[in-house]
């Protein structure tokens, strides 16, 4: 089976999938580290969801450790 793993900086947020959708939390007219996590795990959530449709293993982490063995990595940063 293929595998993918996502490597993202979540910030302060609690995981990938909570700044991915904090939007609404996210002071977006000064530059700042939330507004680029929010933006960056949105893109994160959006790979994971078209490489699952391509029948792919897909794997979301936040640190270079968390690589799961064996897999193509992809590390979305600014």
């Amino acid at each position: 089976m293929k595998k993918i793993t996502i490597v993202v900086s979540k910030n302060g947020f609690p995981s990938i999938e909570r700044a991915a959708y904090a939007e609404e939390k996210v002071e977006w007219f000064k530059s700042n580290a939330d507004a680029d996590a929010c933006t960056e795990c949105f893109a994160a959530m959006e790979l994971r969801n078209h490489f699952r449709q391509m029948r792919y293993t897909v794997y979301l982490a936040d640190d270079l450790t968390q690589v799961a063995p064996r897999s193509i990595v992809i590390v979305i940063g600014t």
